[in-house]
């Protein structure tokens, strides 16, 4: 193993540059604030980048009109889960002065709640009557020791931002799932015959509920939300066409504008999938990115690196989300 290795490295962040700006205190050096800022820059621009869902890998499923999304691939080979944005309306309070966000059309909601600060989240009830959520802090540090820059030990750096990004990252995505799987027994949509007349039940189902609550057409996209291991029976039902009308009448008329997969265990292989009317009363706040701060530590010989983000999400009415059986 190669412990001088200092290339760029898959966050793109040249440490060996801003070692020599001056961003670190070398041999009793002492740091160049300007640099020291511009590395802090690089590394907020780099959390940005990974966590916004736009720069997921998007794959067309060949001869559907239906996408598949994938993650960003964070290095090591663990690109992160950002299916349930397929799913959730992305609201932007980022320039909010209010910790607070009113979930709209609530019907039968639940949310994440917190009782103090740094107490772990719960799923919790909204109603039209209390139809606010708030702004939960997730976030921890990593630290960056001397002797990795003496040494020039750049890639722990690397694997410390790496570890930040994918625990941050599975938090947001486990907090969607959860609340995607708290969801009742009231959304289960039994089998019929097949999976492809099953998804139609569960479009129709949907669509009596809150068509007329959202001025909804028969042309409405649907976007379906399954286990890995689901897959192939998933892609199947959307392959299927109505070319033999006496033989073949497994054909999904209903319009799947979308297919997303996840491996997270907050949604199992044994809950079948879920057909999801996307955005409406499903909402995912963010008040704050992924950002990081330092404060030295001189016991550990080190820096101190801080990373968090202010975040939530809703879903206002179960309604619009069938779980379905595949058999």
């Amino acid at each position: 193993m190669n412990l001088n290795r200092n290339k760029i490295p898959a966050s793109g962040i040249d440490f060996a540059a801003w070692l020599n700006d001056g961003a670190f205190a070398v041999n009793g050096s002492t740091v160049e604030p300007e640099a020291r800022a511009g590395m802090l820059a690089d590394i907020n621009d780099y959390f940005r980048d990974v966590m916004d869902p736009q720069n997921a890998v998007d794959t067309t499923l060949e001869g559907q009109k239906t996408r598949e999304m994938g993650g960003f691939d964070v290095g090591g080979g663990s690109p992160l889960d950002f299916a349930y944005m397929a799913l959730f309306k992305d609201v932007n309070l980022r320039a909010s002065k209010s910790r607070f966000h009113e979930v709209v059309d609530i019907t039968a909601g639940i949310t994440f709640t917190e009782l103090v600060d740094g107490e772990k989240a719960k799923v919790g009830k909204i109603s039209s009557s209390s139809n606010t959520i708030q702004a939960l802090k997730y976030g921890a540090a990593l630290g960056i020791l001397d002797r990795w820059i003496r040494y020039n030990e750049f890639f722990r750096i690397e694997e410390a931002l790496q570890a930040a990004v994918k625990k941050y990252g599975y938090k947001q995505a486990d907090m969607h799932y959860a609340l995607i799987a708290a969801l009742g027994a009231g959304i289960d949509e039994a089998f019929d015959t097949t999976v492809e007349k099953t998804i139609d039940n569960a479009c129709a189902s949907i669509l009596e509920a809150v068509g007329d609550k959202y001025g909804l057409s028969d042309k409405t996209s649907f976007t379906i939300l399954a286990n890995r291991r689901n897959a192939s029976i998933i892609r199947k039902a959307l392959a299927a066409s109505f070319d033999k009308p006496n033989a073949n009448n497994g054909q999904i008329e209903s319009n799947i504008g979308q297919f997303v997969i996840t491996s997270n265990t907050s949604i199992p292989a044994s809950a079948g999938a879920y057909v999801v009317l996307p955005e409406h009363s499903l909402e995912s706040p963010t008040w704050r990115d992924l950002t990081s701060e330092e404060a030295r530590n001189a016991a550990r010989r080190g820096t101190d690196i801080h990373w968090s983000g202010e975040f939530n999400a809703a879903i206002g009415d179960s309604a619009q989300v069938r779980r379905i059986a595949l058999a």
